[in-house]
């Protein structure tokens, strides 16, 4: 089975869809439901959804909550815990029953972390380090130690004894993996090319414990070449400024037409980090308004067109933005 998020009237929400079935059928009380895992036993699915983790049963029934202060990667384990990232930079787990959650990976100052899967003897997992540069790293539970296992992003372990991974690039590569070494077992073998990969690091696919692989196939949703169009009602597309060119940066791309029609706020990805500025429409000047070495991002006008409001990390540091 597969699921996935399906929005209706501007809600979204999860479903679950049978190899067999052409059609997908929504499941209750998943709405704003985003990073879904199924468990183990095919049963239930956990997903975030307002900073949550949560529990909901496929076939229908009573949604429980098992942890809070959760941002995205839910996986559920062969080990019976279900992991995600966490506010700040490490990993959490819980039994899928429901307790305290507690932490798995800790991470140092200025990584991050997700994606964490776990071995079929629950001592090894692996997990994507988004530090610099992006590479799947590998973790014994039991001691602590941990090790670089290759370059690439989201990882996922098989009952056969293989490690899955992607590239920013759009390939899904195979290889085998030795737990007890902590490392592969010869040359990775390419599976796929040209998967869609979200914001130019996060490819679309996902792997099933028995190693069914399903990804989707299309371009980066942003890079460093985004341009601002128009779109009327009969879908011509124009470009606002045929000659600039930006990075939207990732993992988003963030634009807000002001009140009066004349100016674009954006975030643009630069030399000099995420900030926010100001297009002047059609083809004026772009100025920059934040200079701060956070992340600022998502620009909001005020009613009148004299501010703009956006949410950053610069009060924390730790990816917990505020406005």
């Amino acid at each position: 089975m597969i699921v996935l998020s399906l929005t209706s009237g501007g809600v979204s929400q999860l479903a679950v869809r049978r190899l067999g079935d052409l059609t997908a059928t929504p499941i209750f009380g998943t709405e704003q439901g985003t990073s879904p895992a199924i468990s183990p036993d095919g049963l239930e699915v956990a997903f975030v959804s307002n900073g949550q983790v949560r529990i909901a049963p496929i076939s229908g029934g009573v949604v429980r909550t098992v942890a809070d202060s959760a941002t995205c990667c839910t996986r559920w384990g062969r080990d019976g815990y279900v992991t995600f990232r966490a506010v700040g930079t490490g990993i959490l787990r819980v039994p899928g029953e429901g307790e305290a959650a507690e932490t798995a990976l800790e991470m140092a100052p200025g990584d991050d972390c997700a994606d964490f899967d776990v071995d079929a003897d629950h001592d090894v997992a692996v997990f994507t380090n988004w530090g610099n540069p992006f590479r799947v790293e590998a973790v014994q539970l039991s001691t602590g130690e941990w090790k670089v296992v290759t370059p690439g992003v989201k990882p996922f372990l098989t009952d056969e004894g293989y490690l899955i991974f992607g590239t920013v690039e759009g390939q899904i590569l195979a290889v085998r993996f030795d737990p007890e070494q902590m490392a592969l077992v010869g040359p990775a073998t390419p599976l796929v090319d040209g998967v869609r990969v979200d914001g130019d690091v996060w490819p679309y696919y996902s792997v099933a414990c028995n190693g069914t692989l399903l990804y989707w196939s299309g371009a980066s949703t942003s890079g460093n070449d985004g341009r601002v169009v128009r779109v009327d009602r009969s879908g011509s597309v124009t470009p606002v400024d045929p000659d600039w060119l930006f990075n939207p940066g990732t993992p988003e791309v963030a634009v807000a037409l002001s009140p009066d029609g004349r100016r674009l706020a954006v975030k643009v990805t630069s030399d000099g980090g995420d900030d926010i500025w100001v297009k002047q429409l059609d083809d004026g000047p772009l100025s920059r308004l934040t200079f701060d070495d956070a992340v600022d991002r998502r620009p909001r006008w005020s009613a009148d067109g004299s501010s703009i409001l956006f949410n950053s990390d610069r009060l924390s540091g730790t990816g917990h933005y505020d406005l």
